[in-house]
């Protein structure tokens, strides 16, 4: 039995397509094209990224992504838990991505609703961030898990006091105190 010609070539032409969309969605994803430089003297140099460029679009997919691996694999790791590193270390990446994100909309512009203009003004981007999903963002970044790990550990920990711990460690269980 021999394949129709006709149906291979539009298989073909779809894969190839889909390739180039994705290729293309690649070359969108850099920053020389995305983020415009404004010079506001000589000493300082204040960079924004377009609500609408293509960065934006692309970053926001890629949080997108890293959003919904949290959905899935945070209450797996919870409920099983989970010790892979592989499976902690994406989860890092994936936390950089958001602290890397908060920046980001701290740099992006804003689109003035009356006006239609671009919002190129820091203080006006910050408050509005700020007042609006910030805590959301932060709260939802933090990594508290991590946090409560690290300060209950040298806390409680059996061989270093907490108060003293750089110049004077307690002596383990095993060592000897009579010489």
């Amino acid at each position: 039995m021999q394949a129709d010609p006709g149906a291979l070539s539009e298989s073909s032409r779809a894969k190839k397509e889909a390739k180039s969309s994705l290729t293309q969605r690649i070359k969108n994803f850099n920053l020389s094209s995305s983020v415009s430089a404004c010079w506001k003297s000589a000493k300082e140099f204040d960079w924004f990224i377009g609500h609408a460029s293509s960065f934006k679009e692309n970053w926001d997919f890629v949080i997108m992504i890293t959003a919904c691996w949290n959905v899935f694999m945070l209450p797996i790791s919870i409920a099983f838990n989970s010790q892979d590193k592989t499976l902690e270390t994406i989860a890092a990446i994936v936390d950089i991505c958001f602290v890397i994100d908060m920046i980001v909309v701290f740099r992006t512009t804003l689109l003035d609703e009356e006006s239609g203009e671009e919002i190129r003004d820091s203080r006006i981007i910050a408050s509005s961030y700020l007042r609006g999903r910030f805590a959301i963002d932060f709260l939802s970044t933090v990594p508290f898990d991590q946090v409560a790990l690290v300060s209950t550990m040298s806390l409680f920990s059996p061989t270093y006091d907490f108060r003293f711990s750089w110049r004077n460690p307690r002596p383990s269980s095993s060592s000897s105190l009579v010489s």
